[in-house]
């Protein structure tokens, strides 16, 4: 056992210890307001605030109140709320640091407006823009059309970055054609969009034994153990999933509604399967408009099935809403 330490050193080591967090705050406000000096020139709308502070777990309203898109930032407060400032700061300035130094956010949508004019007069459609920026045609014809010189309501409340367009727009001619080039090859691999004649008795398939079946989720059928301690392991006569119980070693054959996909969502999908809403099939680079909504899996991500290829595509959910500080 340890012998008490001495008063006057458990005092020493409080004060030592106080002053380094002084220090740390008084360092951290610093740096939080040498990012917002080198940001507040480009005039940036909240959102790259309210954006960096929700990957933290700090809600819009509580970022907008701090006004970081302004020079000097308010000081004070408590030293959680000092390092939250500073994070969303540097996040800002990281996630625009390969952006043409001095140019202001406004001077950049010119930019962009000017790129996306510069490809529609090289003859690209407003369809094949929207999808190299991932966006809905609808967006683009505004993003196209607003008069980015007037500050309105909207103009205001934008959440479009031009800077990262501008770069998915740096190489669009040559991946525009490329994709174009890439649609003859895929012609002849569409989907029929209509099922089996049920009124043929030919296409009839043998019906399963009724009962003995679970639904996904459901418990084991003999010992009543959880979803969770069931395990795939083949399938039976019928081609449907066998999940073993760890518990009491039954098997529980898995009755999926004819509509879901033929592989259930046991485990959690690979990374390759996501794309970003309005990005082209991942397999055979198909437009978006080519992707059909099929369902919504156990992780919420949306499933998409593309009627060229039958590839599956997953777009990941939005953010839940950050905490107020």
């Amino acid at each position: 056992m340890l012998p008490p330490m001495d008063r006057n050193v458990q005092m020493q080591l409080f004060e030592a210890n106080r002053d380094a967090e002084l220090t740390l705050s008084q360092s951290m406000a610093a740096e939080a307001n040498r990012m917002a000096r080198i940001l507040a020139p480009r005039e940036l709308p909240d959102f790259y605030f309210t954006e960096a502070g929700n990957e933290i777990g700090v809600s819009s309203k509580t970022v907008r109140d701090w006004k970081l898109n302004a020079y000097p930032i308010p000081q004070g407060g408590r030293e959680e709320t000092i390092l939250y400032r500073t994070n969303i700061l540097i996040r800002v300035y990281l996630r625009l640091k390969n952006a043409p130094e001095g140019e202001t956010y406004l001077q950049a949508m010119l930019r962009l407006q000017a790129r996306i004019g510069e490809l529609l007069d090289l003859g690209f459609t407003r369809n094949q823009i929207a999808q190299q920026l991932l966006m809905s045609f609808r967006t683009l014809k505004d993003l196209i059309e607003r008069d980015h010189l007037r500050e309105t309501e909207a103009n205001r409340k934008t959440t479009h970055c031009p800077w990262s367009l501008l770069a998915r727009l740096s190489r669009a001619e040559e991946e525009i054609d490329e994709r174009v080039r890439q649609q003859p090859e895929m012609q002849d691999r569409r989907i029929l969009h209509e099922g089996l004649d049920f009124n043929n008795p030919a296409d009839e398939l043998e019906l399963p034994p009724p009962g003995a079946s679970i639904k996904i989720g459901d418990d084991c059928g003999k010992c009543g153990a959880g979803w969770p301690n069931l395990r795939e392991d083949g399938e039976d006569a019928w081609n449907r999933p066998v999940m073993v119980c760890m518990i009491c070693g039954s098997e529980n054959a898995l009755d999926t509604d004819p509509g879901e996909p033929e592989e259930a969502d046991f485990a959690p999908p690979p990374e390759e399967e996501f794309i970003e809403r309005y990005a082209c099939c991942r397999e055979c680079r198909a437009y978006w408009n080519h992707m059909k909504k099929d369902r919504t899996d156990r992780w919420n991500n949306t499933v998409y099935i593309c009627l060229r290829c039958t590839a599956v595509n997953r777009v990941s959910p939005k953010r839940t809403p950050a905490r107020n500080l």
